[in-house]
């Protein structure tokens, strides 16, 4: 519960607009789910949002196409809607500490492709992501050109390819 007083300087000053109280929940967030149950050598992490693997360390590695370490690549889980995990470093690495295998991971970066990735058993190796750049659209059909009276209708098309 929130509440104001109106300080007024004089008779003649204008109100203040709206209610003295507001009364409003303090929590706005999504309760986390405590009846979670997870499989065998799992458990629930502290926020009762996803079940984790304590005793397990994954590595990732994000690439581009060509084989270079992209850092800044931000990676969320895709089951807590896409909330930021971390963010690789100059060598595109970041260690994930308590992730299962199956793992659903989205990895973003300006100017790439979001990748949607399931990471696979540990095989003692960083996992990689490539990440694909957005390329800018490139018309292969131009449209024809088309004569119409005042009132007509008249379509055109074209054709174009690109990422994404």
């Amino acid at each position: 519960k929130r509440s104001r007083v109106c300080q007024k300087s004089s008779p003649t000053d204008v109100d203040c607009d709206g209610s003295e109280e507001v009364t409003r929940s303090c929590n706005n967030g999504r309760c986390p789910d405590c009846s979670l149950d997870c499989p065998a050598g799992q458990q629930r992490n502290q926020n009762c949002t996803a079940c984790e693997c304590p005793m397990t360390t994954r590595h990732i590695t994000v690439y581009n196409t060509k084989r270079v370490p992209l850092a800044g690549v931000r990676v969320s889980l895709q089951d807590l809607e896409y909330e930021t995990i971390g963010l690789t470093n100059a060598s595109g690495a970041l260690e994930l500490p308590g992730f299962c295998d199956n793992t659903v991971l989205v990895s973003e970066k300006e100017k790439y492709m979001t990748n949607v990735t399931s990471i696979g058993a540990d095989g003692g190796t960083p996992f990689e992501i490539i990440l694909q750049a957005l390329e800018g659209i490139e018309v292969t059909r131009h449209p024809l050109s088309k004569v119409a009276l005042v009132g007509d209708n008249v379509n055109f098309t074209c054709k174009a390819i690109g990422k994404p």
